[in-house]
């Protein structure tokens, strides 16, 4: 389908499932949107916190759509009923800027090798430290995303949809879909980094949900990168000193436990909690944050670690018992 006009015309794809606390504030943010033409699909799957009930309020002014499955299931579903010739992904618990979808969609204007147009996510004002400090550290990645990005967050992201569609969420991931989906869809063409489209991201986060939240990140991660191996190197959203962290950790871990019995392997562990506690200095230290922040910051950090090595343990156990089970013809 062609899509450089002036204005074409873009649906707005929206996943729910549990968003009580935040779905209102997603759809009154999109019903003020500053876009001649386009239209919503709200994708509910089948919440049990009201979130259904609190949707069905904007009825005449939303498509809503029931939906059961995971996230890529309601996406490809949503896909398929799509008949404009770009589609728009945002979550539950965003909120976008009324000129969102024109900033957006300017972004094709650049060539037809445009694929992909990704915008800015910031972090809004009055959420719990943790969120607010999650925010502020994702915010700062930004500064250095490319023009040309390897993969892009669905929260705020344009696409074509005959593209989107090519390209398929992989139903069989349990998370980490939008990675996957990045890095085939940038097999298709340029996805475009524009700043000027922005959203906010409104998560609710508690420490322990913090924890699980990057325990499930990385499980999902690590199957998505044993099939993108080249990645291993880091982008823009995950860099190779993330990366790096967890084998870092692991591996003092590791050395930690053995000093018990070869004590000089004590000394090898220090000095690698050490290099990576420095890693994380030397992350916060860059952060615009107050100072008072930091030791809650480099917390944040260890736990993050910490949940992104359990989940890449569980990841990888995955694969290997699948494996030999495909082996003994299980």
């Amino acid at each position: 389908m062609e899509v450089r006009n002036q204005f074409p015309a873009v649906t707005v794809i929206v996943s729910v499932y549990n968003k009580a606390a935040i779905v209102e504030k997603c759809i009154l943010s999109l019903l003020k949107i500053d876009y001649p033409h386009w239209e919503n699909l709200i994708i509910d799957g089948y919440s049990t916190d009201g979130s259904y009930e609190i949707l069905k309020i904007f009825a005449g002014a939303i498509k809503l759509v029931r939906i059961e499955g995971n996230y890529a299931t309601a996406l490809n579903t949503a896909l398929k009923m799509v008949k404009t010739p770009l589609v728009a992904l945002t979550d539950a618990d965003c909120t976008v800027d009324k000129d969102w979808l024109r900033e957006l969609v300017k972004g094709f204007d650049e060539g037809k090798d445009i694929v992909a147009v990704a915008g800015f996510v910031g972090t809004p004002e009055g959420l719990p430290l943790i969120a607010t400090l999650t925010g502020i550290e994702y915010e700062r990645r930004h500064v250095f995303f490319p023009h040309y990005l390897s993969r892009a967050p669905t929260m705020n992201l344009c696409i074509q949809t005959d593209a989107a569609r090519r390209t398929g969420f992989d139903e069989r991931l349990p998370i980490a879909i939008d990675t996957d989906f990045g890095f085939r869809l940038s097999e298709r063409g340029k996805i475009l980094y524009r700043p000027q489209a922005i959203v906010y991201h409104h998560p609710r986060l508690t420490w322990r949900g913090f924890f699980v939240q990057q325990v499930g990140f990385a499980t999902g991660a690590a199957l998505v990168y044993l099939r993108h191996r080249s990645k291993l190197r880091g982008d823009h959203i995950s860099t190779f000193s993330m990366i790096l962290q967890i084998p870092l950790f692991s591996l003092a871990c590791l050395l930690l436990l053995l000093g018990i019995f070869m004590p000089g392997l004590l000394t090898i562990s220090l000095c690698m909690f050490l290099l990576l506690f420095g890693i994380y200095i030397w992350d916060i230290v860059r952060l615009p944050i107050r100072k008072r922040h930091y030791p809650p910051m480099c917390v944040l950090f260890l736990v993050r670690t910490l949940g992104w090595t359990v989940g890449a343990f569980k990841g990888l156990s995955r694969v290997l018992v699948r494996r030999v089970r495909l082996r003994s013809g299980e």
